[in-house]
């Protein structure tokens, strides 16, 4: 009875915004209590609602919070996937019903919707005669089930996942060729790789509570920063700082400091155009940070929420 309870509560949180037709964009919103943000003065980064939250928040142990996918778009659109059936835009005020169940999916910097299933990596397209169902075209064969993608730069699109027989976690790179799709193994470990960012000579990779450089020109593997918490996420922008998410913080790392500049639970981040995403998975709200790329920290007011 709970499940249905949430589920309902999702479906008519989104259907009420698609009847009323709001304004998503830029609302002003105050952001909840219990989320802190420290900027340099005189900074030119706003922070706006593009999605704002339910009143109450989604309790951990339900399916929904448990299953939901998020990504934005080369548009900077938020996109979701609840029940891993379900992709929703809000902004848009559409909805799809897909005819497989998803695991994950991302945007690549081209447009396309890439999905992962367990059996497959493939792309979501529209069925003929039908605007509100997506089908699923597979490509690649998933190498493995405990999987998860992640967008690079342009068309790059890495698979990290988890070989439980073999006891080691293994990264992987997608290309296209010709008419195919191949997978090319960059590298492994028996330590768990939380996330990868970066291009194809040069990635960057949070393994634990660490971020590593890898460079594999040059065969070089660099240590850049260790965190109190694990890092779950990273994200490089085009001017080479990298964002980094833990359960309680996000933070920044510009070559040469690293500030948690977001004190915040359990969020889920995106990079698109030079604006940082932020999704609060137990309320489904998402708010933007605007020109993050002029996000500069000093010693001087570097404390942050470390």
């Amino acid at each position: 009875m709970k499940k249905i309870h949430y589920t309902l509560r999702i479906f008519i949180f989104f259907a009420f915004l698609l009847i009323l037709g709001l304004e998503l964009s830029a609302i002003e919103i105050p952001l909840p209590a219990d989320i802190k943000i420290i900027l340099p003065q005189k900074s030119s980064i706003k922070v706006e609602w593009i999605v704002p939250p339910l009143n109450k928040k989604l309790p951990k142990e339900t399916k929904e919070y448990q299953s939901l996918a998020f990504d934005v778009d080369y548009k900077g659109e938020p996109w979701f996937i609840v029940n891993r059936k379900i992709l929703i835009n809000p902004l848009r005020k559409t909805l799809f019903e897909v005819d497989n169940k998803l695991i994950d999916f991302v945007f690549l910097d081209t447009g396309e919707a890439i999905a992962l299933i367990e059996e497959a990596i493939g792309f979501l397209s529209e069925i003929p005669n039908n605007s509100y169902k997506l089908q699923f075209v597979p490509v690649i064969k998933n190498p493995y089930r405990n999987s998860k993608l992640i967008s690079g730069k342009g068309e790059t699109l890495y698979l990290i996942s988890k070989n439980n027989i073999e006891g080691i976690n293994q990264v992987y790179i997608l290309k296209s060729q010709k008419d195919k799709g191949i997978v090319q193994k960059l590298f492994e470990t028996k330590e768990e790789i939380n996330s990868i960012c970066g291009e194809e000579e040069k990635v960057y990779v949070a393994i634990k509570n660490v971020i590593l450089m890898i460079n594999f020109i040059k065969g070089e593997i660099n240590f850049l920063i260790k965190h109190k918490y694990p890092i779950t996420d990273i994200k490089c922008s085009p001017k080479g700082k990298i964002f980094f998410a833990t359960s309680s913080s996000i933070g920044v790392y510009d070559g040469r400091l690293a500030v948690d500049f977001i004190g915040i639970s359990n969020p889920k981040i995106r990079l698109r155009n030079d604006s940082l995403y932020v999704l609060l998975p137990e309320n489904l709200g998402v708010f933007r940070i605007s020109d993050v790329d002029n996000l500069n920290f000093t010693p001087v007011n570097a404390r942050g929420f470390q």
